[in-house]
């Protein structure tokens, strides 16, 4: 029972990881990656600035759901073998 509280909690955080992929993915194709120097580009460059603003909080997210991803699937994993080892294989 627990153990598929687990795999079932994993796989909630495996596809929020998934999506958020995908959406950092799909603002970042609206990235410009020409570096505007003149000062008829003060739109563009006030742009660039927010895009980039905005595509580092989405990494910044991204690299802590890994992370907690990367965790608790050690602790399914941890106990997956615990359960193994209480009951013994089950064939």
């Amino acid at each position: 029972m627990t153990l598929n509280l687990l795999i079932a909690s994993w796989s909630v955080l495996m596809a929020a990881l998934i999506a958020l992929f995908l959406y950092r993915r799909q603002v970042g194709r609206r990235e410009d990656d020409f570096v505007h120097l003149s000062a008829a580009d003060a739109q563009v460059l006030t742009d660039q600035a927010s895009m980039a603003q905005r595509l580092d909080v989405l990494d910044r997210w991204m690299r802590i759901l890994f992370i907690v991803v990367i965790a608790f699937s050690l602790l399914v994993v941890a106990a997956y073998l615990y359960n193994v080892w209480n009951t013994g294989p089950e064939m």
